[in-house]
């Protein structure tokens, strides 16, 4: 489900996305959800709150590399294995689990997954590339910074006083209008 903590709620009469989670699993409604952060899970004004329904009935659960606010609610999910720095440490593509299996909830273990796979052909840019986007989009630092230098003293070089609303520039500036 995209965006899934943002589900409407047309009518208050109508299930909240809470409720369904808590009561998804009798009727054999299985959902995956994912989502960047916990703190997109909180309450909205009257509205029960999406993260103690998710985090009351999750079955398994997969953390990748996660932030201190959300280290701190998960880490009793992970525990003894792994606790709130352990969440906060783990490398790229390595993740830490609690799947629930027929038996129950499995002791939390870590894994590594696979890099992101490149499509067929792909292939970094080369030198002659970087070549090419440096001649069409790239100019000498001593040349942008003439230009900076003519745009700053544009004001200066015309006879026509500078104003904003009815005042001169300078004095707006709090300057001589001589300088």
């Amino acid at each position: 489900m995209p965006e899934w903590p943002e589900v409407p709620q047309a009518n208050p009469k109508q299930a909240t996305v809470a409720h369904i989670l808590s009561e998804a699993r009798k009727y054999g409604l299985f959902l995956t959800l994912a989502n960047q952060n916990l703190g997109q899970l909180r309450a909205n004004l009257g509205r029960q709150n999406i993260l103690d329904a998710v985090l009351g009935n999750v079955g398994s659960l997969i953390a990748f590399r996660i932030g201190p606010s959300d280290a701190e609610k998960l880490w009793p999910y992970t525990e003894p294995e792994f606790g709130s720095l352990d969440l906060q440490g783990l490398p790229n593509y390595h993740a830490v689990g609690r799947l629930l299996t027929a038996e129950g909830p499995t002791r939390p273990f870590a894994f590594r997954t696979l890099p992101p796979i490149r499509p067929r052909g792909y292939k970094r840019a080369g030198a002659e590339a970087w070549a090419i986007k440096e001649r069409s989009f790239a100019r000498p630092i001593a040349e942008v910074e003439a230009q900076i230098v003519r745009r700053r003293t544009a004001y200066k070089n015309t006879d026509a006083p500078k104003t904003i609303g009815k005042a001169p520039l300078a004095e707006v500036l709090g300057r001589s209008s001589r300088t």
